[in-house]
């Protein structure tokens, strides 16, 4: 997940960032829409100032509806006119720690629950909802397969790598041919880790263990067993 903190003054881009940098998503930093935009990265939140000199948030957001957005602002007047679809909360840049992390989280969920890939079976593209594909598997080269709700699909002409700058952050590596949804981790018992679902268990490379052991324990239930 890459997240856009953009305000025209550096000090107050540092307070944010020190607010939410324990969060577990990929921030980057801009002084300007201007300078966002000609890094040519496609950013899935951007959290943007109201009030700059290039810019007025307001109608920024309103003339940009594919961008998701939560306004981070002093200005605290303007939370009524700071409403729309692309819109997923308001900060103010005096609010507490906890604040910031619980409206970030629930618009990174929200926009997860929407994200859809678009991938070609059977010459035929198709449309999955991220949330809903469990695991992802290389099983050859250049050959993955996939269950997404309680179906199993195969893809030829993909690779995990391939696919990675679609997944936005949201699964990860069991060992180097395996990615897993880390919502759909329940359970680890030594080196095997369960999903939701789904009645086998998956080897965890010794390598990646802890990286997996401690996304687990970021999430609201869980069962580990050493």
């Amino acid at each position: 997940m890459k997240i856009a903190i953009i305000d025209d003054q550096k000090e107050m881009i540092e307070m944010i960032y020190n607010k939410i940098k324990e969060l577990k998503y990929e921030f980057y930093k801009y002084t300007s829409v201007y300078d966002m935009e000609q890094s040519q990265t496609n950013f899935d939140l951007l959290l943007l100032d109201i009030d700059m000199p290039d810019c007025n948030g307001l109608e920024y957001a309103n003339q940009h509806k594919d961008k998701n957005i939560i306004f981070v602002t002093s200005l605290s007047s303007y939370m009524k006119e700071s409403f729309g679809s692309n819109i997923y909360g308001f900060i103010e840049k005096t609010d507490e720690d906890e604040r910031y992390h619980r409206v970030i989280k629930n618009a990174v969920q929200e926009i997860l629950d929407e994200k859809y890939i678009s991938l070609k079976v059977k010459e035929i593209y198709q449309e999955f909802r991220l949330k809903d594909i469990v695991y992802i598997q290389s099983i050859r080269p250049r050959t993955i397969s996939f269950v997404y709700n309680k179906s199993i699909y195969t893809l030829y002409g993909y690779t995990l790598k391939k696919l990675e700058p679609q997944l936005l952050n949201q699964f990860i590596y069991i060992d180097r041919g395996t990615l897993v949804n880390k919502n759909k981790m329940i359970q680890i018992i030594g080196d095997k880790l369960f999903l939701k679902g789904i009645p086998q268990s998956f080897t965890i490379s010794v390598r990646r263990k802890q990286e997996v052991i401690q996304c687990l324990k970021q999430s609201r239930e869980y069962i580990l067993y050493e």
